[in-house]
């Protein structure tokens, strides 16, 4: 989706659970491109691009960035790898995409198995038990620590 400035841009990254965001003054450079193809390819992710200063500015971000924006956990991953990087920069999306720890319903499975990463642990609890906050504190410290190398 083209963004053609801040409010767009702010309208864009309210949409959805999660969007990804290419900050682009220069939308036809190899960056740009490289972002635009992997747009294309996933077809399970939102993605916009901006080319806006006003939007580069309320967001903090220089040009040449992507930022995933998210309703979850740190409400906002930007990318540092490689723009050219095709195959990191969908790592990063996949792996911040989802939250933390996850809830396992009927909505989440279809997204949690068709993942990179194939190993999973998962918990049974009582939401209403005594101890559900303390157990699932420690286990979200834990599934923090193994980001990226199995999903909780």
């Amino acid at each position: 989706t083209d963004l053609a400035d801040d409010e767009a841009t702010e309208k864009f990254i309210d949409s959805a659970d999660f969007v990804v965001v290419g900050f682009f003054k220069d939308s036809d450079n190899e960056k740009a491109k490289a972002f635009l193809d992997l747009a294309r390819s996933d077809d399970e992710t939102k993605y916009g691009i901006t080319s806006s200063d006003a939007a580069i500015k309320k967001y903090e971000v220089k040009d040449n960035s992507v930022v995933l924006f998210k309703k979850f956990d740190e409400k906002r991953n930007d990318y540092t790898g490689s723009l050219t990087d095709k195959n990191a920069l969908k790592k990063f999306v996949q792996m911040n995409s989802l939250p933390i720890v996850n809830e396992f319903t009927e909505k989440t499975a279809p997204r949690l198995f068709s993942g990179e990463i194939k190993s999973h642990l998962l918990l049974f609890i009582n939401k209403k038990s005594d101890a559900y906050e303390s157990v699932y504190s420690e286990f979200k410290k834990v599934a923090e620590e193994h980001r990226g190398k199995m999903l909780f």
